[in-house]
């Protein structure tokens, strides 16, 4: 239901995550193809080597990765940066004195960045439980979505991960606050159902808002706009 995607969105997840980054100066290229004859394909490998002060990396690049890399149309001499696990190549820049440096062997690797080609990063990625939800939900990675493709069942599975997320501290939850205006017009089902999803594990603080009259009788609450619960 609506109700249970805003509940879901107004809760964060912060996932910790380490990636590989490869960056240096691109020394070299190779456009590959391999052909297997038992699938009768072809597979693209684009085969670049990277230097850095420290040394040089070959690099295969397959399929996707090597098409992307073919279209940022890198140059000899450019400093780039790949990002195997997103599917990341960039352009950060361009070395200036790259051509004179490979010319004159004592100054082979003052242009070059300091550091290994290889870099290993710990990044933190923030998302909403109604962001696993689409990511898990098989019609929306079709770019189609309808309401009813996201199951109860597929929620659970959701928290579960995430859950487990958490036990082996990959994951940490963030509890937000769903706010919801003229809180009037919600019927009893609505609020029955809001009153089972503060009940669940993985839950927002829910607070309701209405500009219509509430009459305070000392310590007890009259209002005929919600049951006595809320």
């Amino acid at each position: 239901t609506i109700l249970s995607e805003y509940c879901r969105k107004a809760i964060g997840i912060n996932i910790f995550e380490n990636i590989e980054i490869y960056q240096g100066v691109l020394i070299d290229f190779l456009i590959e193809d391999s052909y297997e004859k038992k699938w009768k394909s072809s597979t693209l490998i684009v085969s670049i080597i990277l230097r850095t002060s420290q040394g040089s990396l070959r690099l295969k690049l397959h399929d996707s990765l090597g098409e992307i890399f073919l279209k940022e149309n890198p140059k000899i001499g450019n400093l780039i940066q790949i990002i195997p696990t997103t599917q990341i190549v960039k352009t950060i820049g361009k070395i200036k004195s790259f051509e004179s440096s490979i010319k004159n062997s004592e100054q082979m690797f003052t242009c070059f960045p300091k550091g290994n080609v290889l870099k290993k990063k710990s990044i933190v990625q923030k998302i909403s439980l109604l962001d696993l939800d689409y990511a898990n939900c098989d019609f929306f990675k079709k770019k189609k979505y309808e309401k009813n493709e996201i199951t109860e069942q597929l929620r659970q599975e959701v928290d579960c991960l995430v859950s487990k997320y958490i036990l082996e501290k990959k994951a940490e939850i963030i509890f937000g606050i769903l706010f919801i205006d003229e809180a009037h017009i919600l019927d009893p089902e609505s609020l029955f159902f809001l009153t089972k999803l503060s009940e669940y594990t993985y839950s927002p603080l829910i607070v309701l808002a209405t500009n219509r009259e509430t009459n305070f009788n000392f310590e007890k609450v009259k209002s005929p706009l919600f049951p006595l619960e809320f």
